[in-house]
């Protein structure tokens, strides 16, 4: 016997332990997987394929391949399994198909098949995408209800990345502002507003960035700002921003979501929703499974063409690395432990991770880890089964976020807003509905049969929202105001009932399409107008007091006018009486007391008492009373003095006062007439008054 030759006994150990290695490797796949022969027949199954169809291993084996399949799949998968058996060296064949499970239910599955050599047989590795599918349908039903209320939407909505630059601005601005979508994406904020409002929306949004939210757990954070905005074809407008900023895990903004409400005319401000979601998709194609064994310290023993592919490696590279390095630190001590635990009382562990790839992108990957066991029974390595669940952990994501981001859409809208669908069930209850009628969301959404109306009404009508899909002209008269707009009811009416107490209410409603035109429910928005309503009715009240006041002061004002001039003309007689009895009574007098022998002191008080009686008659006292009002009446007898030429000496002794005093009240009478600065005489501006 050669060196080289072993023995018999030898050949079959290593045969049957390789067998048993691939056998094991089969039954403990993560996959269903069953070997097809050349006529359709099944003739080898695993565990993991009966607990995916529901059927027994002996129901299986022997039964053509062809009961199991729908009839729509069965030309795609002869046509592979023929291409596979003719061309036995290309990669494995995929397709989808939808098998017919035990109970007779028909599942979504991805099958990866191939040729085994020189046999003709082929095997197939089935993964059940049903809840794919399913979570698939949901996110587009969401997006579906999401875009028919974001259609509704008549106010702006709009969204800003954290350099101020639209991310998604609604089509309800071209309408409100004359601007297409397409002219504001992607352009900063501030070539849409006032210059008087840059400064203030910049430092209003530079806070926001920089300040943390308090609480890390609270995801998001909202306040209004008033700024003056431009019009591309009209005057600029104000409108009022509710923002709110979602914050990011360590509690600042990653993105604002505003709405713009046109508070130039208030009254006819209407709001409305609309968001895209197709940022949040993210659909990845199914990855197969990946296979691997490894030692109890994480030392890779083997790995499928499917692991080496999924991180981009060769098999030479990953044998004998440990590949629990790649791992994070949480996840490689979890693994470590689990690994630890498995043996012949615990064979099997399910774990799922996530990881970062070379390319920086976190994934999430399923194992389930069997202990492999020596002829001893120790566990001496342990068998890994993978499946790449990023998409099923990204669509939840998306489904959640979708969900998440509607809901707060509606909820951050400042009116009371509810919809309801074709059926009349309720499909949206926000905030601002909860506040005004104490119902919340979770007690009321999905109900039917006008449970809506009862927090208004307190009984089940129609409102709003249902007569614009049900018109019902018996029920439109109880309102005080309804107004048409194409397909939109305005009205007000008054709510007796509201929370025990009596109020006035604006509402405004309009049906909701779907992308084909067609109606598929109707949005409604409510205001209390109640406070708006008293002010209007006070103010009415108060302009007819004032009318009445002023025609009162009108009548009165010409009644005074009326006396005035009676008073005026009783002056001016007065005056004239005056005069002419001076001029009769007194100046003859005065002259007889002039022709006799008097001293010069008598003469010099004769002289001013003829003066004076000459002032009175004269224009200069009138014009002294008028232009020197300010005077005191000493100053006023000076000035009289100071026009007829008289000096401070002679002033004085006439007045017996001393020359100082004099000059004092003559420096007072230059002040007060404003000479004080010019060179003027005094006595020439005294006589100017005559």
């Amino acid at each position: 016997m050669d060196s080289w030759t072993l023995p018999p006994d030898a050949v079959e150990g290593d045969l049957e332990h390789s067998e048993q290695d691939y056998r094991t490797i089969f039954e403990t796949a993560g996959s269903g997987m069953a070997v097809i022969e050349k006529d359709m027949t099944v003739s080898m199954v695993n565990r993991e394929f009966e607990c995916l169809t529901g059927y027994g291993r002996k129901e299986l084996l022997g039964r053509p391949w062809t009961e199991f399949v729908a009839p729509g799949d069965l030309e795609k998968m002869k046509s592979c399994h023929s291409h596979l058996r003719d061309h036995p060296g290309e990669a494995p064949g995929k397709y989808s198909l939808s098998l017919l499970d035990g109970k007779g239910v028909w599942k979504e599955m991805f099958a990866t098949v191939n040729v085994i050599p020189e046999s003709g047989r082929i095997v197939a590795s089935f993964f059940d995408i049903s809840e794919l599918k399913r979570l698939n349908r949901a996110l587009e039903d969401t997006q579906r209800k999401y875009r028919l209320l974001a259609y509704n939407v008549n106010d702006v909505i709009w969204t800003l990345d954290t350099s101020l630059r639209y991310t998604y601005v609604s089509p309800s601005v071209e309408r409100i502002r004359g601007y297409r979508v397409e002219e504001m994406l992607n352009q900063p904020l501030r070539n849409f507003l006032a210059p008087s409002s840059i400064d203030a929306a910049e430092a209003f949004f530079l806070e926001e960035l920089v300040t943390a939210g308090p609480d890390k757990e609270i995801r998001y954070r909202e306040r209004t700002l008033e700024v003056e905005v431009t019009h591309r074809n009209a005057a600029n407008r104000w409108a009022e921003l509710k923002i709110t900023a979602f914050l990011n895990e360590e509690g600042y903004p990653r993105s604002f979501l505003g709405v713009s409400r046109d508070i130039t005319q208030r009254r006819k401000a209407e709001l409305a929703l609309r968001e895209s979601e197709d940022r949040y998709r993210a659909i990845v194609q199914d990855q197969m499974e990946l296979v691997c064994r490894w030692r109890p310290d994480g030392t890779l023993t083997f790995v499928n063409d499917a692991c080496c592919r999924y991180f981009g490696e060769d098999g030479e590279t990953l044998l004998g690395k440990n590949f629990l390095q790649w791992l994070p630190e949480e996840v490689r001590w979890e693994r470590k432990t689990r690994a630890a635990a498995l043996g012949p009382n615990r064979p099997v562990e399910i774990i799922e991770h996530r990881i970062v790839d070379r390319n920086g992108e976190t994934r999430w990957l399923q194992w389930t880890d069997r202990v492999i066991p020596d002829r001893t029974g120790r566990g001496v390595e342990i068998q890994s089964v993978g499946r790449d669940m990023t998409e099923r952990h990204k669509t939840e994501e998306a489904l959640r976020k979708s969900e998440r981001l509607l809901a707060d859409i509606i909820n951050f809208l400042p009116d009371a807003t509810l919809a309801v669908d074709l059926e009349g069930r309720l499909i949206a209850w926000n905030r601002a509905i909860e506040e005004m009628t104490g119902v919340f969301a979770g007690d009321i959404i999905g109900k039917g049969n006008y449970e809506h109306a009862l927090p208004f009404y307190g009984c089940r009508r129609p409102m709003l929202a249902d007569l614009v899909l049900n018109p019902d002209q018996e029920m439109e008269k109880h309102y005080t105001f309804l107004e048409r707009e194409k397909d939109l009811l305005v009205v007000e009416t008054d709510l007796p009932f509201m929370r025990g107490r009596n109020r006035c209410m604006w509402g405004k409603a309009s049906p909701i399409y779907d992308q084909d035109g067609a109606i598929v429910g109707s949005i409604e928005s409510i205001r209390d107008i109640t406070e708006r309503k008293r002010m209007e009715n006070a103010l009415i009240a108060r302009e007819r007091e004032l009318d009445s006041k002023s025609r009162y002061l009108e009548e009165a004002n010409t009644a005074l006018n009326v006396l005035l001039k009676h008073i005026e003309k009783d002056k001016e007689e007065i005056r004239e009486n005056m005069f002419v009895n001076i001029k009769k009574l007194l100046v003859p007098y005065l002259e007889k007391l002039g022709m006799s022998s008097l001293s010069p002191e008598q003469r010099a008080c004769l002289d001013i008492l003829r003066s004076n009686m000459e002032n009175i008659t004269s224009p200069f006292l009138a014009n002294m009373t008028v232009r020197l009002y300010n005077l005191t009446p000493r100053e006023v007898e000076i000035a009289r003095l100071i026009r007829e030429g008289k000096t401070t000496k002679e002033i004085a002794g006439m007045l017996h006062l001393s020359a100082r005093s004099v000059d004092f009240h003559r420096l007072n009478i230059r002040r007060k007439l404003k000479l004080c600065e010019r060179k003027s005489n005094l006595r020439s501006t005294l006589l100017s008054f005559s």
